[in-house]
């Protein structure tokens, strides 16, 4: 006979990946989950609003950075100084920038009930500046008893 609390009786928990790729800007590769900071923050309109999980309540939010690949676009340097010998200008070059590994997504999860989400830094000149990409929805069932018929 197995006792409660034995692992083979216990559910399993699967906590949902995260994307590893982005339809526009490729492989991400994302940083470890760390505590999110928790905020109060006071509204115009004279209430409160607080960080907390908006689902379940859970004040212990995980955050995460990803990181992409990016290219800048060439760039002109300068080759030469314009002197007075020459022709008075300086000598310019189109050259390309080395690519490097930028911030550019965010994801926050929930620990107690499994809610994620994942957004794209959109350009600051659009009307907003981030593009949800992955929302993965709570999961309750772990929470509650299993029931007759049900399939969890």
């Amino acid at each position: 006979m197995q006792e409660p609390g034995d692992p083979e009786l216990e559910p399993r928990r699967i906590i949902p990946a995260l994307p590893m790729e982005d339809p526009l800007l490729g492989e991400i590769r994302w940083d470890r989950w760390e505590r999110a900071l928790r905020l109060t923050i006071c509204l115009s309109s004279g209430g409160q609003a607080d960080t907390d999980c908006e689902t379940c309540g859970w004040p212990e939010l995980r955050t995460t950075q990803g990181k992409t690949l990016h290219t800048p676009e060439p760039s002109y340097v300068r080759v030469a100084r314009s002197t007075q010998t020459r022709d008075g200008r300086s000598k310019w070059a189109k050259t390309q920038h080395r690519t490097y590994w930028a911030y550019t997504h965010w994801a926050v999860f929930c620990p107690r009930c499994d809610e994620m989400f994942a957004w794209r830094r959109v350009s600051p000149q659009g009307e907003q500046d981030w593009a949800e990409i992955f929302h993965h929805p709570p999961t309750t069932e772990r929470m509650l008893p299993p029931e007759e018929g049900t399939l969890f």
